[in-house]
């Protein structure tokens, strides 16, 4: 009888659509931030609308100002979007990963030795990117910079983004990073 009941898909999909305003209306356009929906699971049945429907995402800026304003107007959503479709929600917000902030000085410290050891034309400063990392951990406690060293290798088919089946790293960029991280120590 699906005129009589509430469809967690269709409530799911309405507030993933909804999502996407989050970001163009809640936050300056100046001030990077993401919102994704990376995962909706719900039935199991072609013909049968399911009880529940379950989403996972994550949300992502540079600003602690702003990742607060995202995890309040995604709650706002979700709960509109469930009321609206008749539906429940149970909602759980993990605190999720800082934002990987490196130290002014740090960087010059590292660009310095990186220079020495692979010269100035192979030290090049990455564009930000709103990664998820461990290492911003240790920065909200101590100054430091985090650095890639290039391990990926076109000419031998080294390309695949990490945190894929097909990553992998050229083995010899583990020298490369040995000697940076020896110079640093040393300084």
């Amino acid at each position: 009888m699906p005129h009589e009941a509430r469809d967690p898909i269709v409530a799911a999909a309405h507030a993933i659509a909804a999502l996407q305003s989050v970001v163009a209306r809640s936050v300056d356009p100046i001030q990077p931030a993401v919102v994704t929906v990376g995962s909706l699971h719900a039935g199991t049945a072609p013909n049968v609308i399911p009880a529940s429907a379950t989403m996972r995402g994550t949300l992502r800026s540079f600003d602690p100002d702003v990742r607060e304003i995202l995890r309040r107007r995604v709650r706002e959503v979700l709960e509109g979007t469930a009321a609206a479709a008749g539906c429940g929600l149970e909602y759980t917000l993990s605190p999720g990963y800082p934002a990987v902030v490196n130290h002014a000085g740090a960087v010059e410290r590292v660009r310095r030795h990186a220079v020495i050891a692979v010269g100035e034309a192979n030290v090049v400063e990455p564009a930000p990117m709103a990664a998820a990392e461990d290492f911003a951990y240790f920065l909200n406690e101590r100054p430091g910079a985090f650095a890639f060293i290039g391990a990926g290798n076109v000419a031998r088919g080294i390309t695949a983004p990490h945190h894929t089946k097909e990553f992998d790293i050229d083995e010899s960029a583990l020298a490369v990073g040995t000697e940076l991280l020896v110079r640093i120590a040393i300084d």
